[in-house]
């Protein structure tokens, strides 16, 4: 998928932790893309860029064109 969270779900779990650092995002943990559900009550705070690393090691690093 290739969407953005929606504003609804960025309410309530801006509630829950706050606001972010700018460096920090929130992430659905487990990664969707390993089978984690998207739930908002699986959405935490962490680094964004652990978090992109994370997803990088677990399906590739991009390959020039």
């Amino acid at each position: 998928r290739n969407e953005f969270m929606d504003a609804q779900t960025y309410r309530q779990v801006a509630c829950r932790y706050g606001i972010l650092d700018v460096d920090d995002c929130f992430a659905y943990i487990p990664l969707l893309l390993l089978g984690g559900p998207e739930e908002v009550n699986r959405l935490d705070p962490c680094h964004m860029w652990t978090h992109l690393e994370l997803i990088a090691q677990a399906t590739g690093t991009p390959k020039e064109p």
